[in-house]
């Protein structure tokens, strides 16, 4: 098969599922026990390790400080979950570049993602005035390939590549040069 690549925004990734617009989703999706009632997942694929970015001149140093404050989130994100626990009042945007976008421009206290986000973001705009936050998220989320749970041989195929390629270590050297560090979950 030949894959046919389809950019939309996060909101829409899952939604898509529903109505046949894609097969599968590929983008960071946290297995949770909400989506696996709908969904089928494949074994985890990568370890996701939640950072809070604040406006560079932010007095927050702390997540417990995030009380009250308003995070720009994607509403339907594992991210905005973890903000409403800590008291945060979510800003709905449309993905990451916007809810960073806010954070730098000081319209928003805060933003949640996965480090990978901000690293990459970071590279991309070295002069960006944001910092993160000592501390990691709370969170044990693993994400994995999503798709409907109909789809059972899809679902053994790309399992199946996803066992050979943490077997062989490529999986873990794919994150080891783009993320500079291996993030494939334990067992």
């Amino acid at each position: 098969m030949t894959p046919e690549y389809i950019e939309t925004e996060w909101d829409s990734l899952i939604a898509g599922l529903d109505v046949d617009r894609y097969d599968l989703v590929i983008n960071n999706v946290g297995i949770t026990e909400e989506r696996q009632q709908k969904y089928a997942f494949t074994e985890p694929y990568a370890q996701s390790i939640g950072r809070i970015a604040v406006p560079e001149d932010s007095e927050v140093q702390a997540a417990e400080e995030l009380e009250g404050k308003r995070s720009a989130q994607t509403a339907t994100s594992n991210w905005a979950q973890q903000m409403e626990k800590l008291g945060a009042e979510i800003v709905p945007v449309q993905g990451f570049a916007e809810a960073i976008e806010l954070v730098v421009q000081g319209r928003v206290d805060a933003t949640a993602n996965d480090f990978i986000s901000f690293q990459t973001y970071q590279e991309e705009h070295p002069d960006a005035a944001f910092r993160l936050l000592d501390a990691e998220l709370p969170t044990d989320v693993t994400v994995g390939v999503i798709m409907q749970q109909e789809q059972q041989p899809l679902l053994d195929a790309v399992d199946e590549i996803l066992a050979g390629m943490k077997e062989d270590g490529s999986l873990a050297a794919i994150y080891e040069q783009w993320v500079g560090q291996d993030i494939t979950p334990e067992a």
